[in-house]
């Protein structure tokens, strides 16, 4: 992860007719002018293209961050299920798959930080 803490947590389920994905590490937070960027960042800019493209590819994203990490769960609308034995039910459930820098155990963000919310256009 680039522009991560080196180590971090993603988590993927399934939830209300969605897929849902959470990315979390604990780096050092993403700049608060990074967030508020509406446009594409020009190509000599260091970052911020991934940002630009979660907003556009996902339904609904949602980034909390601050000094104790940053988590970014982003969240895709499913075609509806056909009905029937084969039909699989939303239970909810997902999951956790540590990503490393080739050290275990890897702890979630803290809590404290601020949430920036983003809904596709």
């Amino acid at each position: 992860m680039e522009h991560g803490g080196g180590r971090g947590r993603l988590r993927m389920w399934r939830e209300d007719g969605r897929v849902v994905c959470e990315v979390a590490d604990i780096g050092r937070g993403i700049s608060p002018g990074v967030l508020e960027e509406a446009e594409l960042p020009a190509p000599s800019a260091p970052g911020g293209r991934g940002i630009w493209l979660i907003r556009r590819l996902s339904d609904e994203v949602v980034f909390t961050t601050g000094s104790g990490g940053t988590a970014v769960r982003l969240a895709l609308e499913l075609p509806p299920e056909p009905h029937g034995p084969a039909a699989r039910a939303d239970d909810g459930g997902g999951t956790d798959l540590a990503m490393t820098s080739g050290r275990p155990g890897i702890s979630p963000p803290a809590k404290a930080g601020r949430a920036v919310r983003s809904r596709a256009e």
